[in-house]
This record gives C-alpha cells, structure tokens and sequence, in this order.
C-alpha cells in the first residue's frame, strides 16, 4: 500500500492537494491513492479510479496476503481505489471515485485515528464491492455523496464509525454490512445516515456478531427484500467472541416513515429497538422494543418482542390474521384496530 505501483501517495506527515488530476490504474492490488504515516490527502474535482487484474469466474484466483478481500466480506476483486490509513486524514471534494471490484473508498490500520471525507463525490463500484470502509479507530464521512455500489454502500469493521449524510445509494446487496473479525469484544461498531435516500436489493443493514449503534434520522429507506435490519451469528472462524457481557445491538428511527422488518437472528447478543417520533410499518421478531409518545408500529405479520417501557393502544396495529406477541409486565389479550391481536405476555 502506497508503494511505487500507487497513482499518488502521501506519507510519513506530509501534504498532498490534488486538483482536476485524472489517476487511472490497472493490475493487481494497485492503488490510486494513498495516504498513510501521519499524513494529509485532499483532492477536488478530479477522477480516481482503478481497475484491478481481471477477476471473476475462469480467472486465476491470487493467493498473496490481502491480494484478494477477506471472504467475510462476501464480496470480489483484487483492487481498491484509495485507502487511507496509519493516523492519516483524506479529503475528497467534487470527485468521481470508481473501482471495478473489492473498494472505492477504503481504510486499513488506524493505529490510533484515521480519517476519510467526500464531499459531492460520486462513488461506484462497477462489478463488485463497497463504496466505502470503516476500519476499526477510522472515521469515515460521506456529505451530499451520490454512491453506486455493485455490493453495500459501506462496511465497519469492529470499532469504525460510518456517518452518511444526505447521499444518494443504490447497492446490489446490502445497504451496509458491520462484523467484527480479530477484534475485542467490547468493539461498538457505529452508522449514522441524517436524511437522503438508500436503496438495496437485501437487508439494509445486516450485522453480523458485532456490537453496533445504528441511528437513522429523517432518511428514506427501500429495501426491496423488505428487511431493513438483520443480525445473525457470523459464520466467519475470525469472528470476535461475543464476551460475558455484550453491549448488543442498538437501532434507533428518528422521525421518518420506516417500511421493512427487523429480524434479530443473533443469539450472542440483544438488539434494542427504538422508535422516536417514528413509524415503524414491518414485522419485529426477536428484539427489545420501546416507543415514544410519536411512536407507531404497524406490524405487517406475526412478531415477537420484548416491550421496554409503556405502549398506548393507538401506537400498535396489526391487520387480521396477524398477531403481535410482547413480553411485558402484565399478560392480556386484545383486538388491535385493524384486526390483528395482541397477547401480552408477563414472564415472572
């Protein structure tokens, strides 16, 4: 990384600005751009892009130490166009940031604090891959950012930090993948998306034997498989052990319109549920779940979940043939408005 095979590197403290350059790289592992070492990248409008060797089904397979991306990642390539890493900082503003396979926007080892911006970029990932990665101790932010992502829009790896605010994305996959391999198991992954709009064809976010916090406000979400959160114990050997005590899985909706369900398949760990001043229209099976006042939940078919707090009757509706099952402080029965049924069940 960052060796002579790179279109532009920055290291050991230095500066480098970059100004309508056009970087275009081909072969193995080959990098665009690189910043590493305690050092400062910045780039306006330009075009960034890196092609890899060829990949894909007939094609020889590289076997050599990150060659390829880990398969935990489920994903394919051999190239990533920009990586920031080793207590650097990268800024992109205006740019067109494209890979053929693995990532545009990438960062490894922070030793400490990493930092990577774009600013009006587009982000695409033509044949396979992330727009972007959160390695553990990096801190990834997209502003205003239009991505297209064969794959997800981005992952976090362990304790990164992943903020979208006001993009637009189309993923062929996942909205974002977090997982936590080699890690502690104290790690918090981290995603915040403050408005715009996210389209995928799976999960939005899928969460795979990781601790995270997940916060969307004021954002739209299409997911086309109809799952908008999905945890599930990583099958990964690498995967960090979940700990006595994990901190779990937070997710938070702040005043929008949510459709899609919440399926917590990872029994390592509790995913909290929490909607403010939200509408929640999707089944929720297996999680913790609390409302404010603004609150509503419209569970589309059969749920289970554990209720923190109080409910009031107008916040859960169900249409007929549906039943919505809480594990709450008093047991009782009811018909919800559209005619679904609520058991309340009291477990002491």
């Amino acid at each position: 990384i960052g060796g002579p095979s790179t279109g532009a590197a920055v290291k050991d403290g230095g500066e480098l600005i970059l100004r309508e350059a056009f970087i275009d790289v081909s072969g193995l592992t080959h990098y665009a751009t690189v910043a590493e070492r305690n050092s400062v990248l910045r780039v306006y409008d330009s075009v960034i892009a890196s092609h890899g060797a060829p990949f894909g089904e007939g094609q020889p397979q590289p076997t050599g130490i990150m060659q390829t991306p880990p398969p935990g990642l489920m994903i394919d390539g051999n190239g990533r166009t920009h990586c920031t890493m080793t207590g650097s900082q990268s800024f992109f503003y205006n740019c067109l940031i494209t890979c053929d396979g693995w990532g545009a926007l990438s960062t490894e080892t922070a030793e400490g604090f990493a930092y990577l911006e774009a600013n009006d970029c587009r982000v695409v990932t033509i044949r396979r891959g992330y727009g972007t990665y959160s390695d553990p101790g990096c801190h990834v932010v997209l502003n205003r950012c239009r991505v297209d992502s064969a794959d997800m829009i981005g992952i976090v790896g362990g304790q990164g930090e992943l903020i979208l605010r006001d993009c637009q994305a189309r993923c062929g996959t996942y909205g974002v993948l977090l997982h936590s391999v080699a890690g502690v198991p104290e790690e918090i992954g981290s995603v915040e998306v403050t408005g715009g709009r996210i389209e995928s064809e799976g999960p939005m976010a899928l969460i795979r034997s990781d601790n995270a916090r997940l916060r969307f406000d004021h954002a739209q979400l299409c997911s086309r498989c109809g799952v908008l959160i999905h945890t599930q114990v990583n099958d990964d050997p690498l995967a960090t052990p979940a700990g006595e005590d994990p901190y779990g899985v937070e997710v938070v909706f702040r005043e929008m319109d949510a459709q899609g369900d919440v399926l917590h398949e990872d029994t390592q760990r509790q995913l909290y549920l929490y909607l403010e001043s939200a509408t929640l229209r999707g089944a929720v099976r297996g999680a913790c779940i609390q409302m404010d006042q603004g609150g509503k939940w419209f569970a589309t078919s059969d749920s289970e979940a554990v209720l923190m707090g109080e409910i009031h009757p107008f916040q859960l509706d169900a249409p007929q043939g549906v039943t919505v099952r809480l594990h709450a402080v008093q047991a009782g029965r009811q018909t919800l408005p559209s005619g679904g049924i609520l058991e309340l069940i009291c477990n002491e």
